[in-house]
């Protein structure tokens, strides 16, 4: 009987420890002001918006900060919940997310002495396109590329600014909010502008590995729901606009 009762709460102890383990929050850094890190400190638009839905659940949370493709590795291997992320078909066999806790306006910048007419992908054709590492850009953009429409030029976010001023590229596809605070820091608003109609209007999520969390997630979209009820969500997205 001892023994038993030993291993009762044991067992007991290791549930209330599961019940009780913080949640692993993964940012990225280098999307100011959606996603960026001061310090060790993950900042930016993402961080604020889920930080105060999981304060709102009663969550306890660590926070951590990645590469993004090691980001998106961790939360394959169900080693966090990674923030800030676009739902593709081949993530969504691995990932289950949350509903959209931003709608990101993903917009060409180019060079102001060089315009064109964009209103679709289609207008793009023959044309080379800076982007980013391992970002998508929405199903439109992705499917074009992947049948050689354009060409592609894969850089960080100041070098493909760079490519689009020195005529490397006709244009730079990034979302609007970084795009901008980016080209103020390099001060060369004079420059480079963007095209009004957008590219692509992206959705980003938190999410985590197939299966594994589902409550969680639920719990997440209701809170969010609520945030944007109540109007702390404009509140939070106007210092970044």
């Amino acid at each position: 009987m001892p023994g038993l009762i030993i291993i009762f709460t044991a067992s007991l102890l290791l549930f209330s420890s599961a019940l009780l383990a913080a949640e692993k929050l993964i940012f990225y850094a280098g999307a100011p002001p959606l996603s960026y890190a001061e310090g060790n400190q993950p900042k930016g638009l993402y961080f604020d918006i889920v930080t105060t839905v999981f304060d709102d659940m009663k969550e306890e949370f660590d926070v951590t900060i990645l590469p993004f493709k090691r980001a998106l590795l961790h939360a394959y291997q169900g080693k966090g919940i990674v923030i800030g992320i676009y739902k593709t078909e081949e993530r969504a066999l691995r990932l289950d997310y949350s509903d959209s806790l931003h709608d990101s306006e993903v917009v060409l910048f180019i060079n102001k002495t060089r315009p064109f007419s964009f209103l679709s992908v289609h207008d793009l054709k023959g044309k080379t396109i800076a982007t980013k590492l391992g970002w998508s850009y929405g199903p439109a953009f992705d499917e074009a590329r992947r049948h050689g429409e354009f060409q592609t030029i894969q850089g960080t976010q100041q070098r493909n600014f760079r490519l689009v001023i020195e005529g490397r590229a006709d244009a730079f596809i990034d979302d609007r909010l970084p795009g901008l605070k980016t080209i103020k820091e390099m001060g060369i608003m004079d420059k480079i502008t963007f095209l009004p109609h957008p590219i692509n209007v992206g959705k980003l999520h938190i999410a985590v590995k197939k299966g594994t969390n589902s409550q969680l997630i639920q719990h997440f979209n209701y809170h969010l729901q609520q945030l944007k009820a109540d109007g702390r969500y404009q509140a939070i997205l106007s210092h970044y606009q």
